[in-house]
Protein backbone atom coordinates (compact mmCIF):
# COMPACT_ATOMS: atom_id res chain seq x y z
CA UNK A 1 0.00 0.00 0.00
CA UNK A 2 1.53 3.31 -1.14
CA UNK A 3 -1.21 5.85 -0.29
CA UNK A 4 -1.39 5.94 3.50
CA UNK A 5 -2.74 9.50 3.80
CA UNK A 6 -5.34 11.38 1.74
CA UNK A 7 -3.62 13.53 -0.88
CA UNK A 8 -5.60 16.74 -1.43
CA UNK A 9 -4.36 17.98 -4.81
CA UNK A 10 -5.36 21.51 -5.80
CA UNK A 11 -4.77 22.53 -9.43
CA UNK A 12 -4.53 26.31 -9.89
CA UNK A 13 -4.75 27.77 -13.38
CA UNK A 14 -2.22 30.60 -13.94
CA UNK A 15 -2.97 32.30 -17.29
CA UNK A 16 -0.32 34.35 -19.10
CA UNK A 17 -0.19 38.05 -18.26
CA UNK A 18 1.63 40.96 -19.90
CA UNK A 19 4.14 40.94 -17.09
CA UNK A 20 4.53 37.15 -17.23
CA UNK A 21 3.71 35.82 -20.72
CA UNK A 22 5.06 32.32 -19.93
CA UNK A 23 4.04 31.35 -16.39
CA UNK A 24 6.14 28.69 -14.78
CA UNK A 25 4.69 25.37 -13.67
CA UNK A 26 5.55 24.60 -10.07
CA UNK A 27 4.29 22.71 -7.03
CA UNK A 28 4.19 23.56 -3.35
CA UNK A 29 3.41 21.83 -0.06
CA UNK A 30 1.73 24.43 2.23
CA UNK A 31 2.29 22.35 5.37
CA UNK A 32 6.06 22.22 4.70
CA UNK A 33 6.43 25.98 4.35
CA UNK A 34 6.87 28.25 1.35
CA UNK A 35 8.85 26.98 -1.60
CA UNK A 36 8.29 26.47 -5.33
CA UNK A 37 9.25 23.02 -6.62
CA UNK A 38 9.78 22.77 -10.37
CA UNK A 39 11.35 19.30 -10.38
CA UNK A 40 8.39 16.93 -10.08
CA UNK A 41 10.65 13.99 -9.24
CA UNK A 42 11.16 15.81 -5.93
CA UNK A 43 7.37 16.07 -5.61
CA UNK A 44 7.10 12.31 -6.09
CA UNK A 45 9.80 11.63 -3.50
CA UNK A 46 8.16 14.07 -1.03
CA UNK A 47 4.79 12.37 -1.45
CA UNK A 48 6.45 9.01 -0.85
CA UNK A 49 8.21 10.27 2.29
CA UNK A 50 5.04 11.85 3.69
CA UNK A 51 3.11 8.62 3.12
CA UNK A 52 5.84 6.50 4.68
CA UNK A 53 5.85 8.80 7.73
CA UNK A 54 2.74 6.96 8.87
CA UNK A 55 3.88 4.12 11.18
CA UNK A 56 3.47 0.62 9.83
CA UNK A 57 1.42 -0.24 12.91
CA UNK A 58 -1.26 2.26 11.83
CA UNK A 59 -0.94 1.87 8.02
CA UNK A 60 -3.48 4.65 7.39
CA UNK A 61 -3.87 8.18 8.77
CA UNK A 62 -6.70 10.68 8.26
CA UNK A 63 -4.23 13.61 8.27
CA UNK A 64 -4.24 14.82 4.64
CA UNK A 65 -1.26 15.82 2.48
CA UNK A 66 -1.90 19.19 0.85
CA UNK A 67 -0.33 19.66 -2.59
CA UNK A 68 -0.85 22.65 -4.89
CA UNK A 69 0.19 22.78 -8.55
CA UNK A 70 0.27 26.13 -10.36
CA UNK A 71 0.32 25.86 -14.15
CA UNK A 72 -1.18 27.48 -17.28
CA UNK A 73 -1.95 23.96 -18.55
CA UNK A 74 -4.32 22.88 -15.76
CA UNK A 75 -7.87 23.93 -14.86
CA UNK A 76 -8.97 25.14 -11.43
CA UNK A 77 -9.72 21.81 -9.87
CA UNK A 78 -9.42 19.96 -6.55
CA UNK A 79 -8.75 16.23 -6.44
CA UNK A 80 -8.39 13.87 -3.49
CA UNK A 81 -6.41 10.64 -3.80
CA UNK A 82 -7.57 8.16 -1.16
CA UNK A 83 -6.08 4.87 0.07
CA UNK A 84 -7.37 1.87 -1.83
CA UNK A 85 -9.99 -0.36 -0.24
CA UNK A 86 -8.80 -3.65 1.23
CA UNK A 87 -10.80 -6.79 1.81
CA UNK A 88 -8.51 -8.63 4.26
CA UNK A 89 -5.70 -7.22 6.40
CA UNK A 90 -2.34 -8.94 6.08
CA UNK A 91 -0.35 -10.29 9.01
CA UNK A 92 1.69 -7.08 9.39
CA UNK A 93 -1.36 -4.79 9.26
CA UNK A 94 -3.79 -3.91 12.05
CA UNK A 95 -7.12 -5.72 12.14
CA UNK A 96 -9.06 -2.44 12.06
CA UNK A 97 -7.38 -1.32 8.81
CA UNK A 98 -10.41 -2.13 6.65
CA UNK A 99 -12.75 -0.10 8.90
CA UNK A 100 -10.29 2.83 9.05
CA UNK A 101 -10.07 3.02 5.25
CA UNK A 102 -13.86 2.75 4.89
CA UNK A 103 -14.46 5.61 7.37
CA UNK A 104 -11.79 7.77 5.71
CA UNK A 105 -13.22 7.28 2.23
CA UNK A 106 -16.81 7.81 3.41
CA UNK A 107 -15.81 11.25 4.70
CA UNK A 108 -14.67 12.39 1.23
CA UNK A 109 -17.23 10.77 -1.09
CA UNK A 110 -20.26 12.49 0.42
CA UNK A 111 -22.38 14.87 -1.63
CA UNK A 112 -21.73 17.14 -3.48
CA UNK A 113 -18.28 15.75 -4.33
CA UNK A 114 -17.87 13.79 -7.57
CA UNK A 115 -16.63 10.22 -7.15
CA UNK A 116 -14.05 8.65 -9.47
CA UNK A 117 -14.58 4.95 -8.78
CA UNK A 118 -11.35 3.33 -9.99
CA UNK A 119 -11.78 -0.32 -10.95
CA UNK A 120 -9.47 -2.84 -12.63
CA UNK A 121 -10.67 -4.39 -15.89
CA UNK A 122 -9.36 -7.84 -14.90
CA UNK A 123 -11.61 -7.88 -11.80
CA UNK A 124 -15.37 -8.34 -11.92
CA UNK A 125 -17.14 -5.05 -11.23
CA UNK A 126 -19.42 -6.85 -8.80
CA UNK A 127 -16.37 -7.27 -6.54
CA UNK A 128 -15.22 -3.64 -6.82
CA UNK A 129 -15.14 -2.04 -3.34
CA UNK A 130 -15.01 1.44 -4.91
CA UNK A 131 -18.29 0.91 -6.77
CA UNK A 132 -19.86 -0.68 -3.71
CA UNK A 133 -18.93 2.33 -1.57
CA UNK A 134 -20.19 4.82 -4.16
CA UNK A 135 -23.53 2.97 -4.37
CA UNK A 136 -24.09 3.63 -0.65
CA UNK A 137 -23.81 7.43 -1.02
CA UNK A 138 -24.91 7.68 -4.65
CA UNK A 139 -27.40 4.84 -5.29
CA UNK A 140 -28.58 6.27 -8.64
CA UNK A 141 -25.04 6.86 -9.94
CA UNK A 142 -25.70 10.56 -10.60
CA UNK A 143 -22.26 11.80 -9.49
CA UNK A 144 -20.04 8.73 -10.00
CA UNK A 145 -17.67 8.24 -12.94
CA UNK A 146 -16.32 4.73 -13.34
CA UNK A 147 -12.62 4.67 -14.28
CA UNK A 148 -11.61 1.24 -15.61
CA UNK A 149 -7.84 0.70 -15.54
CA UNK A 150 -5.66 -2.14 -16.96
CA UNK A 151 -7.72 -2.33 -20.15
CA UNK A 152 -4.77 -3.99 -21.90
CA UNK A 153 -4.93 -6.99 -19.56
CA UNK A 154 -8.29 -8.28 -20.86
CA UNK A 155 -9.59 -9.18 -24.31
CA UNK A 156 -10.88 -6.15 -26.28
CA UNK A 157 -14.41 -7.54 -26.43
CA UNK A 158 -14.43 -8.01 -22.64
CA UNK A 159 -13.22 -4.45 -22.08
CA UNK A 160 -15.80 -3.08 -24.51
CA UNK A 161 -18.55 -4.96 -22.65
CA UNK A 162 -17.49 -3.31 -19.38
CA UNK A 163 -17.51 0.18 -20.93
CA UNK A 164 -20.93 -0.39 -22.52
CA UNK A 165 -22.48 0.59 -19.14
CA UNK A 166 -25.05 -2.20 -19.29
CA UNK A 167 -24.35 -4.45 -16.31
CA UNK A 168 -23.74 -1.86 -13.58
CA UNK A 169 -25.08 1.37 -15.10
CA UNK A 170 -23.83 4.81 -14.08
CA UNK A 171 -25.42 8.00 -15.36
CA UNK A 172 -21.97 9.48 -16.04
CA UNK A 173 -20.71 6.23 -17.60
CA UNK A 174 -17.34 4.45 -17.58
CA UNK A 175 -13.99 5.57 -19.05
CA UNK A 176 -11.32 3.01 -19.96
CA UNK A 177 -7.64 3.91 -19.53
CA UNK A 178 -4.20 2.31 -19.69
CA UNK A 179 -2.00 3.76 -16.96
CA UNK A 180 1.26 1.85 -17.44
CA UNK A 181 3.83 2.08 -20.16
CA UNK A 182 4.92 -0.98 -22.08
CA UNK A 183 8.13 -2.82 -21.43
CA UNK A 184 9.88 -0.79 -24.13
CA UNK A 185 8.95 2.53 -22.61
CA UNK A 186 9.50 1.84 -18.95
CA UNK A 187 13.11 2.92 -18.96
CA UNK A 188 12.54 6.01 -21.03
CA UNK A 189 11.91 9.29 -19.40
CA UNK A 190 12.10 11.49 -22.54
CA UNK A 191 13.80 14.36 -20.83
CA UNK A 192 11.97 13.78 -17.57
CA UNK A 193 8.52 13.34 -19.14
CA UNK A 194 6.96 10.24 -17.54
CA UNK A 195 3.57 10.71 -19.20
CA UNK A 196 4.60 10.42 -22.85
CA UNK A 197 5.38 6.65 -22.81
CA UNK A 198 2.12 5.90 -21.02
CA UNK A 199 0.18 8.06 -23.49
CA UNK A 200 1.86 6.34 -26.46
CA UNK A 201 1.07 2.89 -25.07
CA UNK A 202 -2.57 3.86 -24.44
CA UNK A 203 -3.07 5.33 -27.93
CA UNK A 204 -1.47 2.27 -29.52
CA UNK A 205 -3.74 -0.14 -27.65
CA UNK A 206 -7.03 1.62 -28.35
CA UNK A 207 -5.96 2.41 -31.97
CA UNK A 208 -5.18 -1.21 -32.72
CA UNK A 209 -8.58 -2.29 -31.34
CA UNK A 210 -10.70 0.41 -32.95
CA UNK A 211 -13.37 -2.09 -34.00
CA UNK A 212 -14.33 -2.61 -30.36
CA UNK A 213 -13.64 0.82 -28.82
CA UNK A 214 -14.72 3.22 -31.58
CA UNK A 215 -18.44 2.62 -31.18
CA UNK A 216 -20.77 5.50 -30.28
CA UNK A 217 -20.88 6.28 -26.59
CA UNK A 218 -17.64 4.40 -25.86
CA UNK A 219 -15.29 6.50 -23.70
CA UNK A 220 -11.58 5.57 -23.73
CA UNK A 221 -8.31 7.32 -23.09
CA UNK A 222 -6.88 9.68 -20.49
CA UNK A 223 -7.69 12.74 -22.62
CA UNK A 224 -11.31 11.63 -22.83
CA UNK A 225 -11.37 11.24 -19.04
CA UNK A 226 -10.09 14.81 -18.65
CA UNK A 227 -12.74 16.22 -21.00
CA UNK A 228 -15.49 14.15 -19.40
CA UNK A 229 -14.49 15.28 -15.92
CA UNK A 230 -14.42 18.96 -16.94
CA UNK A 231 -17.81 18.62 -18.61
CA UNK A 232 -19.35 17.03 -15.52
CA UNK A 233 -17.81 19.68 -13.27
CA UNK A 234 -19.13 22.50 -15.44
CA UNK A 235 -22.62 21.00 -15.46
CA UNK A 236 -22.53 20.47 -11.69
CA UNK A 237 -21.39 24.03 -11.03
CA UNK A 238 -23.97 25.43 -13.47
CA UNK A 239 -26.73 23.52 -11.67
CA UNK A 240 -25.57 24.95 -8.33
CA UNK A 241 -25.26 28.55 -9.50
CA UNK A 242 -28.94 29.31 -8.94
CA UNK A 243 -28.85 28.07 -5.34
CA UNK A 244 -25.56 29.84 -4.68
CA UNK A 245 -26.80 33.10 -6.18
CA UNK A 246 -29.96 32.97 -4.05
CA UNK A 247 -27.91 32.39 -0.90
CA UNK A 248 -25.56 35.25 -1.78
CA UNK A 249 -28.53 37.55 -2.54
CA UNK A 250 -30.06 36.77 0.87
CA UNK A 251 -26.77 37.45 2.65
CA UNK A 252 -26.35 40.73 0.78
CA UNK A 253 -29.89 41.82 1.62
CA UNK A 254 -29.31 41.02 5.30
CA UNK A 255 -26.01 42.91 5.22
CA UNK A 256 -27.64 45.93 3.59
CA UNK A 257 -30.40 45.95 6.20
CA UNK A 258 -27.94 45.70 9.08
CA UNK A 259 -25.84 48.45 7.53
CA UNK A 260 -28.86 50.76 7.30
CA UNK A 261 -29.89 50.02 10.87
CA UNK A 262 -26.46 50.48 12.44
CA UNK A 263 -24.78 53.08 10.24
CA UNK A 264 -27.68 54.88 8.50
CA UNK A 265 -26.00 54.49 5.10
CA UNK A 266 -23.02 56.63 6.12
CA UNK A 267 -19.67 55.87 4.57
CA UNK A 268 -17.47 53.57 6.60
CA UNK A 269 -14.17 51.84 5.96
CA UNK A 270 -12.91 48.51 7.22
CA UNK A 271 -10.60 50.25 9.70
CA UNK A 272 -13.36 52.42 11.14
CA UNK A 273 -15.71 49.40 11.35
CA UNK A 274 -13.14 47.44 13.37
CA UNK A 275 -12.44 50.45 15.58
CA UNK A 276 -16.14 51.00 16.30
CA UNK A 277 -16.62 47.30 17.03
CA UNK A 278 -13.72 47.29 19.50
CA UNK A 279 -15.00 50.47 21.15
CA UNK A 280 -18.43 48.88 21.55
CA UNK A 281 -16.80 45.77 23.05
CA UNK A 282 -14.79 47.87 25.50
CA UNK A 283 -17.94 49.73 26.54
CA UNK A 284 -19.77 46.46 27.13
CA UNK A 285 -16.92 45.06 29.20
CA UNK A 286 -16.85 48.29 31.22
CA UNK A 287 -20.59 47.99 31.82
CA UNK A 288 -20.08 44.35 32.82
CA UNK A 289 -17.44 45.34 35.37
CA UNK A 290 -19.91 47.76 36.96
CA UNK A 291 -22.83 45.34 36.94
CA UNK A 292 -20.73 42.45 38.22
CA UNK A 293 -19.92 44.22 41.48
CA UNK A 294 -19.15 42.94 44.96
CA UNK A 295 -22.86 42.76 45.69
CA UNK A 296 -23.40 40.47 42.68
CA UNK A 297 -20.46 38.28 43.71
CA UNK A 298 -21.73 38.14 47.30
CA UNK A 299 -25.21 37.17 46.13
CA UNK A 300 -23.87 34.36 43.91
CA UNK A 301 -21.63 33.06 46.70
CA UNK A 302 -24.51 33.14 49.19
CA UNK A 303 -26.63 30.99 46.89
CA UNK A 304 -23.82 28.48 46.47
CA UNK A 305 -23.09 28.38 50.20
CA UNK A 306 -26.80 28.00 50.98
CA UNK A 307 -26.93 24.92 48.79
CA UNK A 308 -23.87 23.55 50.58
CA UNK A 309 -25.48 24.25 53.95
CA UNK A 310 -28.56 22.29 52.90
CA UNK A 311 -26.34 19.38 51.90
CA UNK A 312 -24.61 19.44 55.28
CA UNK A 313 -27.96 19.58 57.10
CA UNK A 314 -29.13 16.57 55.15
CA UNK A 315 -25.99 14.66 56.17
CA UNK A 316 -25.98 15.64 59.86
CA UNK A 317 -29.63 16.06 60.91
CA UNK A 318 -32.15 14.49 58.56
CA UNK A 319 -30.77 11.00 59.05
CA UNK A 320 -30.28 11.42 62.81
CA UNK A 321 -32.88 9.51 64.91
CA UNK A 322 -32.76 12.29 67.57
CA UNK A 323 -33.72 15.03 65.10
CA UNK A 324 -37.45 15.06 66.17
CA UNK A 325 -36.26 16.36 69.56
CA UNK A 326 -35.36 19.66 67.90
CA UNK A 327 -39.01 20.35 67.06
CA UNK A 328 -39.72 20.63 70.79
CA UNK A 329 -37.16 23.43 71.10
CA UNK A 330 -38.65 25.65 68.37
CA UNK A 331 -40.96 27.57 70.67
CA UNK A 332 -38.83 27.29 73.75
CA UNK A 333 -36.53 30.07 74.81
CA UNK A 334 -33.33 28.09 74.87
CA UNK A 335 -30.11 29.85 74.02
CA UNK A 336 -27.39 28.11 72.01
CA UNK A 337 -25.27 27.82 75.13
CA UNK A 338 -28.06 25.95 76.96
CA UNK A 339 -28.51 23.33 74.24
CA UNK A 340 -27.63 19.74 74.79
CA UNK A 341 -23.90 19.16 74.32
CA UNK A 342 -24.79 16.62 71.59
CA UNK A 343 -26.35 19.28 69.37
CA UNK A 344 -23.62 21.78 70.18
CA UNK A 345 -20.96 19.37 68.97
CA UNK A 346 -23.02 18.58 65.86
CA UNK A 347 -23.27 22.30 65.09
CA UNK A 348 -19.51 22.70 65.51
CA UNK A 349 -18.94 19.78 63.14
CA UNK A 350 -21.15 21.38 60.50
CA UNK A 351 -19.38 24.74 60.84
CA UNK A 352 -16.01 23.05 60.61
CA UNK A 353 -17.07 21.10 57.51
CA UNK A 354 -18.29 24.28 55.85
CA UNK A 355 -15.16 26.30 56.50
CA UNK A 356 -12.79 23.47 55.62
CA UNK A 357 -14.50 22.48 52.37
CA UNK A 358 -12.25 24.50 50.06
CA UNK A 359 -14.21 27.73 50.08
CA UNK A 360 -11.47 29.57 48.23
CA UNK A 361 -11.40 27.28 45.23
CA UNK A 362 -15.20 26.88 45.18
CA UNK A 363 -15.77 30.64 45.33
CA UNK A 364 -13.17 31.35 42.66
CA UNK A 365 -14.61 28.67 40.38
CA UNK A 366 -18.08 30.13 40.82
CA UNK A 367 -16.95 33.67 39.98
CA UNK A 368 -14.88 32.51 37.00
CA UNK A 369 -17.85 30.59 35.62
CA UNK A 370 -20.11 33.63 36.00
CA UNK A 371 -17.59 35.89 34.22
CA UNK A 372 -17.15 33.41 31.36
CA UNK A 373 -20.92 33.15 30.94
CA UNK A 374 -21.37 36.92 30.80
CA UNK A 375 -18.44 37.37 28.36
CA UNK A 376 -19.88 34.64 26.14
CA UNK A 377 -23.19 36.50 26.06
CA UNK A 378 -21.35 39.71 25.09
CA UNK A 379 -19.54 38.00 22.20
CA UNK A 380 -22.85 36.70 20.83
CA UNK A 381 -24.33 40.19 20.45
CA UNK A 382 -24.19 42.23 17.24
CA UNK A 383 -21.96 42.97 15.43
CA UNK A 384 -19.73 40.23 16.89
CA UNK A 385 -22.44 37.68 16.10
CA UNK A 386 -21.54 38.20 12.43
CA UNK A 387 -17.90 37.36 13.13
CA UNK A 388 -17.67 33.91 14.77
CA UNK A 389 -13.87 33.80 14.52
CA UNK A 390 -13.54 37.08 16.43
CA UNK A 391 -16.04 35.90 19.07
CA UNK A 392 -14.11 32.67 19.53
CA UNK A 393 -10.85 34.61 19.85
CA UNK A 394 -12.40 36.86 22.53
CA UNK A 395 -13.59 33.83 24.50
CA UNK A 396 -10.20 32.12 24.23
CA UNK A 397 -8.39 35.28 25.37
CA UNK A 398 -10.72 35.69 28.35
CA UNK A 399 -10.32 32.04 29.32
CA UNK A 400 -6.53 32.37 29.12
CA UNK A 401 -6.50 35.42 31.41
CA UNK A 402 -8.86 33.78 33.92
CA UNK A 403 -6.84 30.57 33.87
CA UNK A 404 -3.59 32.41 34.58
CA UNK A 405 -5.09 34.19 37.60
CA UNK A 406 -7.20 31.34 38.98
CA UNK A 407 -4.66 29.69 41.28
CA UNK A 408 -3.40 32.95 42.77
CA UNK A 409 -6.94 34.20 43.42
CA UNK A 410 -8.02 30.91 45.02
CA UNK A 411 -4.97 31.00 47.33
CA UNK A 412 -5.72 34.58 48.34
CA UNK A 413 -9.33 33.71 49.19
CA UNK A 414 -8.19 30.69 51.20
CA UNK A 415 -5.73 32.88 53.13
CA UNK A 416 -8.55 35.32 53.92
CA UNK A 417 -10.80 32.53 55.17
CA UNK A 418 -8.04 30.72 57.10
CA UNK A 419 -8.51 32.62 60.42
CA UNK A 420 -12.14 31.48 60.49
CA UNK A 421 -11.49 27.82 59.79
CA UNK A 422 -11.21 26.65 63.36
CA UNK A 423 -13.16 29.27 65.28
CA UNK A 424 -16.13 30.91 63.60
CA UNK A 425 -17.08 34.32 65.01
CA UNK A 426 -20.78 35.03 64.56
CA UNK A 427 -22.62 37.88 66.22
CA UNK A 428 -26.30 37.52 67.22
CA UNK A 429 -27.52 39.49 64.21
CA UNK A 430 -25.59 37.32 61.74
CA UNK A 431 -26.82 34.20 63.54
CA UNK A 432 -30.45 35.31 63.30
CA UNK A 433 -30.07 36.21 59.61
CA UNK A 434 -28.48 32.86 58.85
CA UNK A 435 -31.17 31.05 60.82
CA UNK A 436 -33.93 32.89 58.94
CA UNK A 437 -32.28 32.18 55.59
CA UNK A 438 -31.89 28.47 56.47
CA UNK A 439 -35.57 28.27 57.44
CA UNK A 440 -36.50 29.87 54.13
CA UNK A 441 -34.38 27.36 52.25
CA UNK A 442 -35.96 24.47 54.14
CA UNK A 443 -39.42 25.85 53.48
CA UNK A 444 -38.58 26.02 49.79
CA UNK A 445 -37.33 22.44 49.89
CA UNK A 446 -40.52 21.34 51.64
CA UNK A 447 -42.64 23.09 49.02
CA UNK A 448 -40.76 21.28 46.29
CA UNK A 449 -41.23 18.00 48.15
CA UNK A 450 -44.95 18.62 48.48
CA UNK A 451 -45.17 19.24 44.76
CA UNK A 452 -43.30 16.00 44.01
CA UNK A 453 -45.57 14.10 46.44
CA UNK A 454 -48.67 15.52 44.77
CA UNK A 455 -47.45 14.40 41.34
CA UNK A 456 -46.78 10.87 42.61
CA UNK A 457 -50.21 10.72 44.30
CA UNK A 458 -51.93 11.81 41.10
CA UNK A 459 -50.03 9.23 39.05
CA UNK A 460 -50.43 6.26 41.40
CA UNK A 461 -53.58 6.97 43.43
CA UNK A 462 -53.93 7.87 47.09
CA UNK A 463 -54.96 4.43 48.39
CA UNK A 464 -52.23 2.50 46.57
CA UNK A 465 -49.65 5.06 47.61
CA UNK A 466 -50.64 4.86 51.30
CA UNK A 467 -50.46 1.07 51.22
CA UNK A 468 -47.04 1.18 49.59
CA UNK A 469 -45.82 3.75 52.13
CA UNK A 470 -47.05 1.60 55.02
CA UNK A 471 -45.32 -1.42 53.56
CA UNK A 472 -42.07 0.50 53.12
CA UNK A 473 -42.33 1.77 56.71
CA UNK A 474 -42.86 -1.74 58.04
CA UNK A 475 -39.94 -3.05 56.01
CA UNK A 476 -37.72 -0.27 57.35
CA UNK A 477 -38.82 -0.97 60.92
CA UNK A 478 -38.26 -4.73 60.53
CA UNK A 479 -34.83 -4.07 59.05
CA UNK A 480 -33.99 -1.82 62.00
CA UNK A 481 -35.11 -4.46 64.55
CA UNK A 482 -33.24 -7.15 62.61
CA UNK A 483 -30.02 -5.14 62.79
CA UNK A 484 -30.45 -4.59 66.53
CA UNK A 485 -31.07 -8.29 67.20
CA UNK A 486 -28.15 -9.29 65.02
CA UNK A 487 -25.93 -6.81 66.87
CA UNK A 488 -27.13 -8.14 70.27
CA UNK A 489 -26.63 -11.74 69.19
CA UNK A 490 -23.17 -10.99 67.91
CA UNK A 491 -22.29 -9.24 71.15
CA UNK A 492 -23.47 -12.33 73.08
CA UNK A 493 -21.56 -14.73 70.85
CA UNK A 494 -24.76 -16.38 69.52
CA UNK A 495 -25.95 -17.15 66.04
CA UNK A 496 -29.23 -15.56 65.06
CA UNK A 497 -31.55 -16.21 62.15
CA UNK A 498 -35.05 -14.92 61.56
CA UNK A 499 -37.62 -15.43 58.86
CA UNK A 500 -39.59 -12.23 58.37
CA UNK A 501 -41.72 -13.48 55.54
CA UNK A 502 -45.39 -12.54 55.97
CA UNK A 503 -47.78 -14.59 53.80
CA UNK A 504 -50.69 -12.29 54.66
CA UNK A 505 -48.95 -9.23 53.28
CA UNK A 506 -49.94 -8.41 49.70
CA UNK A 507 -47.18 -8.31 47.09
CA UNK A 508 -46.35 -4.92 45.64
CA UNK A 509 -45.05 -4.03 42.25
CA UNK A 510 -41.36 -3.06 42.48
CA UNK A 511 -42.12 0.11 40.50
CA UNK A 512 -44.88 1.00 42.99
CA UNK A 513 -42.54 0.39 45.92
CA UNK A 514 -39.95 2.66 44.30
CA UNK A 515 -42.59 5.39 44.06
CA UNK A 516 -43.64 4.71 47.67
CA UNK A 517 -40.11 5.17 49.06
CA UNK A 518 -39.94 8.83 48.11
CA UNK A 519 -43.23 9.85 49.83
CA UNK A 520 -42.16 7.83 52.86
CA UNK A 521 -38.93 9.81 53.10
CA UNK A 522 -40.84 13.04 52.53
CA UNK A 523 -43.20 12.17 55.37
CA UNK A 524 -40.24 11.56 57.68
CA UNK A 525 -38.82 14.91 56.62
CA UNK A 526 -42.05 16.74 57.43
CA UNK A 527 -42.23 15.13 60.86
CA UNK A 528 -38.65 16.16 61.61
Amino acid sequence: MVTRRPIELTLIHTPPTPSDPSPQTFAEFPSLGPGHITDFSIVQQTLLDLNLSVPASECVSDSPIHLRIHSPNVPDLSLVDLPGYVQISSMDQPEELKDKINKLCDKYIRSPNLVLAVCAADVDLANSPALRASKKVDPLGMRTIGVVTKMDLVAPEVGAAILSNDRYPLVLGYVGVVCKAGSKGRGKKDGGDLVAPIKAQEDAFFGSNGDHFSREGMLVGTDTLKRRLMQVLEESMAASLHTISNAVALELEEARYQFKVQYNDRSISAESYVAETMDALKARIHGLSKAFSKAEVRRSLKMALDDQVMDLLAQQYWTDPRTPELSKLVNSKVSPDELDLYYQRKLDAIASSLTKSGVGRAATTLVVGAIQKKLASLSEEEPLSFHPSASERIRMTAEGILHDRFSLTADQVENSVKPLKYEVEVNPKEWEEGRSRSLGLMQRELTMCEGALSKIRDAVGGRKLRGAMEFVGEVEEKERRRRERRREAKAGGQEWEEDDSDPNRPAYNPALLAKGKLPFLLALLRRS
